[in-house]
């Protein structure tokens, strides 16, 4: 199962205006490659709030531009996850939003505008839930 939350308020369309991010900008809270829907439930019209740490690179090829969040909200939630059954398919759980995607390039002018989010706080709202699809 693939459960994340939204970016909401004016920071959604501030970044729309300088990044291509073809999945919307949002936080993964679980990424569990069994797709197995756990009976017990959990609030799904949670707010979280996050703080941007920094700006880095992820993905296999390191082409995804993101930021690395703060958040002692989100971390909770991915351990209750955890404790109700589902099981990351990454190592490590890194709260993160991913900016831009395909960005074989590094594009310095939009490194520096992500840059400028540095220490602020960005609102999300919601969470969702959807099967892992095989590409």
């Amino acid at each position: 199962m693939y459960i994340h939350t939204k970016l909401i308020g004016h920071q959604c369309d501030v970044l729309t205006s300088f990044f291509n991010n073809k999945y919307g900008f949002h936080c993964t809270l679980m990424y569990d490659v069994r797709n197995i829907l756990h009976p017990i439930g959990f609030p799904t019209n949670t707010n979280f709030k996050a703080t941007v740490k920094d700006v880095i690179f992820l993905g296999e090829n390191e082409d995804i531009l993101a930021f690395e969040l703060v958040s002692p909200e989100l971390e909770l939630f991915h351990s209750e996850l955890l404790k109700i059954g589902y099981r990351h398919s990454f190592e490590d759980f890194m709260a993160h939003m991913s900016l831009e995607y395909d960005m074989s390039v590094k594009d310095k002018s939009k490194i520096k505008i992500a840059e400028m989010f540095i220490g602020s706080t960005l609102k999300f709202e919601g969470v969702y839930l959807s099967e892992i699809k095989d590409d």
